[in-house]
């Protein structure tokens, strides 16, 4: 995927520019794909859900 697809790819472009730092972090910590892309995934979750209650 591109960056512009990564970012757009969620509902809002924060929690997908937040699931694009999440796993460039994990990534660099020398983690697989499957945990870069549970992380990526569930911070997708938690960014929206926190959205959602401001």
């Amino acid at each position: 995927m591109t960056i512009r697809a990564i970012v757009f790819a969620t509902s809002s472009p924060v929690s997908g520019a937040v699931a694009l730092l999440v796993a460039v972090v994990v990534a660099s910590r020398g983690r697989s794909l499957i945990p870069v892309a549970l992380c990526a995934a569930a911070s997708v979750l938690v960014t929206e859900a926190f959205m959602g209650l401001i």
